[in-house]
C-alpha cells in the first residue's frame, strides 16, 4: 500500500483538474440515499468548467441511474465495481464477466459458509433466501430483484457481480479465505462491512478508470478520484489525486493525497469548491 500521495502539480505546475471520479455509498451518497443539494451544485459547477464527472460504484447499472440522473452527468459511469461502464444514455462500453464454472464454485463457497448470495445479470438481481437481508438490499438499491430457488441452476451463463452479505465481524476471514482460494482468479473486495463482493479478475474500479483514460484521452494527472472503502483503493492510487472521504477506512486514508470531510458534511462537495477556488482547472 502506498503513503500519502504527492500532489505532483503542487511544484509550480499549472493546477490542472479536468476529470472528478467519485464513489457513491458512504462518498457522496449518505444513509439518506439522496445527494444532498450542495453535493449537486458542486458537481454542476464542475461541469460547467468542462471536467468530467464520472460515478463510480459496487451498486448495478440500475442502481446507479438515478443517481447519475441527479448529478447530471453527461460522462461513463463505473457500476459493479469496475465490472461494467456505461456511457450516460445507459449503454453498456465495457463488461468483464465471471465465468460459469467459476461463478459455481463461489456460490458453493457461499453456500456452504450460510452466507446470502445475490447474482447480478444486467439489470437483474436474483437470490435464494428472503429475510433481512434481501429486504435491506431492495431498499438500499431501489431495484426490484427475484427469488429464485437455486443460485446454481440459475446461472448458466457468465455473470458480472456475485455479492455475499452476513454479520460484518465475518466478513474479513470471509475474504481472506476466498483470496485465497481464488488467488487470480476473482477480484474480493469489499464496500461496505456487511458486504463480500465478487467480480471477475481484472474487474476493478482501477482498471475500469484506465479503460475510460485510454478511450477519452485523459491522463491520470488531473484525475481526482473520491472514496470510503476497499472497492474505491485501485482508482485512487490510479488517479494523481485521490482523496479519502473523512469516514474512510484507514487503508484508504493512509494512501490519499487529500482527506475531505465526512459524507455527511458534504465532504466531496466541499473538496470539490476548494480546488476550484485554489484555481484547478481543465
Amino acid at each position: 500500500m502506498r503513503p500519502l500521495k504527492e500532489n505532483k502539480q503542487a511544484t509550480g505546475a499549472p493546477l490542472t483538474l479536468h476529470t472528478i471520479v467519485s464513489d457513491l455509498d458512504g462518498t457522496v451518497l449518505p444513509k439518506t440515499f439522496r445527494v444532498s443539494d450542495r453535493t449537486v451544485e458542486a458537481f454542476r459547477l464542475a461541469q460547467s468548467l468542462g471536467i468530467r464527472t464520472i460515478l463510480a460504484s459496487g451498486r448495478s447499472g440500475a442502481s446507479m441511474r438515478p443517481h447519475v440522473a441527479r448529478i447530471g452527468s453527461i460522462d461513463p459511469y463505473i457500476a459493479c465495481n469496475g465490472a461494467q461502464t456505461f456511457d450516460a444514455s445507459g449503454k453498456l462500453l465495457r463488461e468483464i464477466t465471471i465465468d460459469v464454472r467459476t461463478a459455481h464454485n463461489m456460490l458453493r463457497f457461499l453456500k456452504e459458509r450460510a452466507v446470502y448470495t445475490q447474482v447480478y445479470y444486467g439489470d437483474d438481481i436474483y437470490y435464494e433466501d428472503e429475510g433481512v437481508y434481501a429486504q435491506e438490499y431492495r431498499e438500499s438499491s431501489g431495484v426490484v430483484s427475484t427469488r429464485v430457488p437455486d443460485l446454481i441452476a440459475l446461472v448458466n451463463s457468465p455473470t458480472v457481480k456475485i455479492l455475499g452479505v452476513a454479520e460484518s465481524a465475518r466478513i474479513p476471514a470471509l475474504i481472506a479465505e476466498a483470496q485465497s482460494l481464488y488467488s487470480g482468479t476473482l477480484s474480493i473486495t469489499t464496500s461496505e462491512p456487511w458486504f463480500f463482493e465478487v467480480s471477475a479478475i481484472g474487474a476493478t474500479k482501477g482498471s475500469a478508470l484506465a479503460s475510460l483514460a485510454d478511450t477519452l484521452g485523459f491522463a491520470r494527472e488531473g484525475t481526482l478520484a473520491i472514496g470510503d472503502s476497499l472497492n474505491d483503493l485501485s482508482m485512487i492510487e490510479w488517479a494523481g489525486m485521490g482523496v479519502a472521504i473523512g469516514n474512510a477506512r484507514d487503508e484508504i486514508r493512509q494512501c490519499a493525497w487529500r482527506v475531505a470531510d465526512v459524507c455527511d458534511a458534504d465532504g466531496a462537495a466541499r473538496l470539490i469548491e476548494e480546488l476550484i477556488a485554489e484555481g484547478y482547472r481543465p
